[in-house]
C-alpha cells in the first residue's frame, strides 16, 4: 500500500494536524494488522502567494522558516509512527486539486478529491481551556513541534461553502 498527498497550502499546525488526523483515521479504518507503515508521499508547496509574514502564536498561523515546516511534518509523521517523504517544489509545479490517492496491494487506488484541501477547515474556540488549544508554540524545538501537531485537538468548522469530496475506486 502507498499514500499519497497533494496540497500547495500546508503551511499551518492546524492543517498539519488535519491531515495527520485523516491519515491515522485511513489506518484505523483499514486495521494496523493490515496496514504495514506505508510510505506516505506529502506534495506541497515552499511559499504562498501572498505572503503571510505576521508572526503569532496560533494554530492557523504559518511558519515563517518553510524548512522549520518540512522539519515538523516529518517529526509528526514519525511521532504516529508513520513514514513520510515530503516533496516541496515551486507552486507551478504543484497542481491546484488537493488531492488523496491510496494504492492498495490488491491494485486497486481509491482517490479522493478534497474541493479545497485540509487547509479549508478553520479552529474555533469551543469548550474549557479551548483558548490554550488555539495557541501553537514556534519557538520550540523541530521535534516538539511535530509532537504538538500530532497531539493537536482543536474543533474546527468549515467557512461559507460547503467542502465538496469526490472519491472513486478503480
Amino acid at each position: 500500500m502507498s499514500i499519497r498527498y497533494q496540497d500547495r497550502y500546508l503551511f499551518t499546525p492546524l492543517s498539519l494536524a488535519l491531515l495527520s488526523e485523516l491519515i491515522i483515521g485511513l489506518r484505523d479504518q483499514v486495521g494496523r494488522e493490515r496496514w504495514a507503515n506505508p510510505m506516505v508521499s506529502i506534495s506541497t508547496t515552499q511559499q504562498r502567494t501572498t505572503g503571510q509574514g505576521i508572526p503569532r502564536s496560533v494554530v492557523w498561523a504559518d511558519w515563517l522558516d518553510i524548512q522549520l515546516r518540512d522539519q515538523v511534518v516529518a517529526h509528526a509523521l514519525k511521532y504516529l509512527g508513520v513514514d513520510v517523504e515530503l516533496q516541496v517544489t515551486g507552486k507551478a509545479a504543484t497542481q491546484h486539486g488537493r488531492v488523496l490517492e491510496v494504492d492498495f496491494n490488491s491494485g486497486r487506488r481509491l482517490t479522493v478529491r478534497l474541493d479545497q484541501g485540509v487547509s479549508y477547515w478553520r479552529a474555533i474556540a469551543a469548550g474549557q481551556g479551548a483558548r490554550a488549544s488555539l495557541m501553537f508554540d514556534f519557538g520550540l524545538a523541530p521535534e516538539d513541534q511535530g509532537a504538538r501537531v500530532a497531539e493537536m485537538v482543536v474543533h474546527v468548522e468549515g467557512a461559507l461553502h460547503p467542502t465538496e469530496v469526490f472519491a472513486k475506486v478503480r
